[in-house]
């Protein structure tokens, strides 16, 4: 097609994006013959076949799906989830899938890889496809993270106990789950991540994530302060101390845990009737009402409602020392007639329309914060080292409960940092961090002195 310059801005959509000529300031112009009108833009820079990590075949732009023939209706964006119109230009799946994504979301930076690949030649799976364990036989496989045999439990287990966790995405073990445990220690994991695929595609990030069964970068806490064992999630920004999903792309330090990456796209939340889909959008968590809650949220688009991953990842049963029944997360209540419940650890007000833990046994409920603690996925009598000093993650249930030896304010998180050569408790990483600080000061002194 031969295009001509438009000289002036009409009210009518883009045939290449379906975005309106009369937005922006980029120029416009026309094929009259073909009856053809778009941004400059979008004819000039908009990629023929490309691939994103939502979808498992490439993605081929077309001017249009409309079809007499064929059924083309019901098309919402694989990126934003809103609707298609099909008669404008878009990308859809190169292979006939009902698939197709808005021409400005699928070749948004945070999306796309920046590569064309109309002529490039698609790669074939390898056949030998790399997995992180050995199977010995059908119930019974040696995990590269461990060095005895991990046995098959089918489902209602017997090692449930309240204090017994996977190792890999470090939730608490219920007798429902199904799992490999060590023959001769207490290493657990899911079965789900047991097998965890060695890559993934996923839809928050524009590149493959490789799985790595421990942190393998410095995480960095602060300025020229290191620690080694333990990472945070690019996607809910938790701490943790299990398995992750890193990129491999030079200059990309995108990172996943193992339940951020094991999210579909799509799916129902307890919180929520409608579908909820991972989002690139950012708006207030409906749970903790701020718009800081983490790097990425879950949207509704119906009801254009966001639940922040940090809050949407919060474990569904949880266990309380002094409770024998399992404590299910309550997502709030509406009507009841005081309005407020009694927190059984804080002995403080629980209002009702918060999320909270319960036990529909014996009635106890707990702020979500009291029973988990401010740090959920950390992983008890796990060893980190802060600028190469050894410090060890414990359980916090010491009676009484240990001083922090920094800020001097009594330890209440369910997990502390314990220093063992100086016998010194910190509640958290800063504190810890800060009390190096001075013991390295206190050195340095006496070898002047």
């Amino acid at each position: 097609m031969a295009f001509t310059l438009f000289p002036r801005r009409i009210s009518l959509p883009c045939d290449a994006c379906g975005v309106l000529l009369d937005k922006g300031s980029d120029h416009v112009y026309t094929c009259l013959s073909s009856n053809y009108i778009a941004h400059r833009k979008c004819i000039s820079s908009l990629p023929c076949v490309i691939k994103i990590t939502r979808h498992i075949h490439r993605l081929q732009h077309t001017p249009s799906l409309f079809s007499p023939n064929a059924d083309t209706s019901g098309f919402a964006c694989g990126v934003c989830h809103k609707p298609v119109d099909v008669n404008y230009g878009q990308y859809s799946c190169i292979k006939g899938c009902h698939y197709a994504v808005h021409s400005k979301c699928a070749t948004r930076k945070d999306v796309w890889d920046g590569k064309e690949l109309k002529g490039v030649r698609e790669e074939q799976e390898k056949d030998g496809v790399v997995e992180l364990f050995q199977r010995i036989d059908d119930e019974t496989i040696l995990h590269c993270n461990h060095e005895h045999h991990l046995k098959y439990s089918g489902e209602n287990n017997d090692v449930c106990d309240g204090n017994k966790y996977c190792q890999a995405c470090l939730l608490l073990i219920v007798d429902s789950d199904s799992l490999y445990s060590c023959m001769k220690c207490n290493f657990i994991l899911h079965e789900a991540c047991a097998l965890l695929p060695r890559k993934i595609a996923h839809p928050l990030h524009k590149h493959p994530l490789t799985l790595l069964p421990f942190p393998t970068n410095l995480y960095l806490i602060q300025f020229k302060v290191f620690v080694e064992g333990m990472f945070k999630c690019s996607g809910c920004h938790q701490r943790g101390c299990g398995f992750m999903y890193r990129c491999t792309e030079k200059g990309c330090r995108f990172q996943l845990d193992v339940r951020c990456a094991s999210l579909e796209e799509s799916f129902i939340h307890g919180s929520h009737g409608h579908p909820l889909f991972l989002s690139l959008n950012k708006g207030k968590c409906m749970r903790c009402d701020t718009n800081q809650c983490s790097p990425f949220y879950l949207e509704c688009v119906e009801c254009t409602w966001f639940l922040g991953l940090k809050c949407a990842m919060l474990p569904n049963i949880a266990y309380y020392k002094f409770d024998r029944h399992p404590l299910t997360l309550c997502y709030g209540e509406k009507g009841t007639r005081s309005g407020q419940y009694w927190c059984e650890l804080c002995e403080t007000t629980l209002h009702s329309s918060e999320w909270f833990y319960t036990c529909n046994i014996c009635g106890v409920t707990l702020h979500v914060t009291c029973l988990l603690g401010k740090e959920v996925y950390m992983k008890p009598n796990h060893t980190i080292y802060i600028n190469d000093e050894k410090v060890d993650i414990v359980r916090n249930n010491g009676n009484p409960r240990p001083f922090c030896d920094k800020c001097y304010d009594r330890c209440v998180d369910t997990l502390v940092l314990f220093k063992e050569d100086s016998r010194k408790y910190c509640c958290t990483l800063q504190c810890m961090q800060k009390l190096l600080d001075r013991e390295k000061q206190e050195k340095e002194h006496e070898g002047d002195e």
